[in-house]
């Protein structure tokens, strides 16, 4: 991530509510993905849907993220 988008995200991961709705859709979307993954019939679905809850889970660790970038951006 650019140390110009952390910078911009800040103001989102750093509000307490924002995280917890961020986290709360993060979480509905891997369960709905897992799902979907449980039931599907092809290989090319399997990786698109494991792929998804990558992505989705990476939501979850955002702020984290953005806070580091931001700070590594200081320097």
């Amino acid at each position: 991530m650019e140390h110009t988008v952390a910078r911009k995200l800040l103001a989102l991961v750093n509000n307490k509510q924002n995280i917890e709705r961020l986290s709360a859709y993060a979480e509905s979307r891997i369960e709905f993905l897992r799902g979907q993954l449980e039931t599907c019939t092809s290989e090319k679905d399997m990786r698109f849907y494991q792929g998804q809850i990558q992505e989705a889970k990476r939501l979850l660790t955002l702020r984290e993220e953005v806070q580091q970038r931001a700070e590594e951006g200081d320097y």
